[in-house]
C-alpha cells in the first residue's frame, strides 16, 4: 500500500439522514425497499439488510424539517449495492408492482442501476456491479457511463425466478455515496489528500470519483448544480456517513494526516469525525 493511501478492505458504513417524518420515511425504506429495523425509539430508527445485520442507515426525525432547497450542495444520492443481478430484477419487479416511480435506469458500464427519490427528496440508487474483469480502465481512469438500462430485458432474463417477495436482500451494502459539492478541487483535497481515497476517474465533466482497493468508486462528487450555497441548518438530508477502515494502523495514519493538515477532528466511538470542505460530516472508524 502506498503511504497515505487507504488499504483494500476500506468500505462505507452507516449513512445517517435527518427526516421530517420518521413514520413516512419508514414507509419508504422499510415497507417499500424492505430494509429491516434493528433498533428504534420514538425519534430514530436503524435499518439493516437482515434482521440481525449491521446497520446501513439511521433515520433521525426532526419533525417538519424542510427539504434541502433546490440548487444547494449536499447529498445527491446514497447507493445500496446488491449482491446479485437477480436481486436488482426482483426489486424492479417489486417497485413496478407497487406502482412506485423509478426516476432513472442506467447502464453505468461498471454497474446496472435504478434511481428513486425518498420522501424527503434524497436520491437513492439500487445497483449491482458487473464483474471487475469487465470494468474498462483507460488513461483517465475507470470508464463510467450513463447509458439507458433495458429494464424489460433485465426482467426477462429472470422471468422464471421472480416472485412476490420484496426487499433489499441480505448481503447488500452501502456501496457508495454521491454529493453535490461547491468545488472539485476542495473535494479532492479532502477525500484524496486527507482521507486517502484514490481518484479513479476525472474524465467525466463536472464530477470526480474516489475509491479504495481498486473499486470503481466509494465517493462521487459533482458540481452539476453550479452553486456553492449550503442548505439551511436543520434541513432534511445527510447528517453523516462512515468510512470504515480495516485496521488501527490505517485509522492512525488518517488521523495524523488530518492533524498535520490542521483539520478539526473530534472523537466518535471507535474512531473520530471530521467535516469536509462543505460541512458534510464523515466518521472514520475501524471495524
Amino acid at each position: 500500500m502506498i503511504e497515505g493511501q487507504l488499504p483494500a478492505g476500506t468500505r462505507l458504513g452507516v449513512v445517517e439522514l435527518r427526516v421530517a417524518d420518521l413514520r413516512r420515511s419508514l414507509g419508504f425504506y422499510r415497507d417499500l425497499l424492505g430494509l429491516q429495523v434493528v433498533a428504534d425509539d420514538t425519534a430514530s430508527a436503524s435499518l439493516a439488510a437482515a434482521p440481525h445485520g449491521r446497520p446501513l442507515l439511521i433515520l433521525v426525525e426532526a419533525p417538519g424539517a424542510a427539504p434541502r432547497p433546490p440548487r444547494t450542495i449536499g447529498l445527491y444520492h446514497l447507493a445500496f449495492r446488491l449482491p446479485e443481478r437477480r436481486d436488482l430484477a426482483q426489486l424492479v419487479h417489486h417497485l413496478l408492482r407497487q406502482r412506485w416511480r423509478i426516476q432513472g435506469a442506467y447502464d453505468n458500464a461498471v454497474s446496472e442501476a435504478v434511481y428513486l427519490t425518498d420522501p424527503d427528496g434524497n436520491g437513492v440508487e439500487l445497483y449491482v456491479d458487473r464483474p471487475p474483469d469487465l470494468w474498462r480502465w483507460e488513461e483517465g481512469g475507470v470508464v463510467m457511463q450513463a447509458l439507458p438500462l433495458d429494464l424489460s430485458g433485465l426482467l426477462l432474463d429472470f422471468r422464471y425466478e421472480l416472485d412476490h417477495s420484496r426487499g433489499i436482500p441480505e448481503g447488500a451494502e452501502v456501496g457508495h455515496i454521491h454529493l453535490h459539492v461547491s468545488e472539485l478541487a476542495g473535494a479532492e483535497a479532502f477525500y484524496h489528500g486527507l482521507l486517502g481515497f484514490e481518484v479513479t476517474t476525472r474524465s467525466n465533466p463536472g464530477v470526480l470519483y474516489f475509491a479504495a482497493g481498486g473499486y470503481h468508486h466509494h465517493i462521487g462528487v459533482n458540481v452539476w448544480i453550479s452553486s456553492r450555497a449550503r442548505p439551511p441548518a436543520g434541513s432534511a438530508g445527510l447528517v453523516s456517513f462512515e468510512v470504515v477502515v480495516p485496521d488501527a494502523a490505517a485509522l492512525d495514519g488518517i488521523y495524523r494526516n488530518a492533524v498535520g493538515r490542521g483539520w478539526a477532528i473530534s472523537p466518535s466511538g471507535s474512531g473520530w469525525r471530521v467535516e469536509d470542505q462543505d460541512g458534510n460530516t464523515v466518521v472514520v472508524r475501524t471495524d
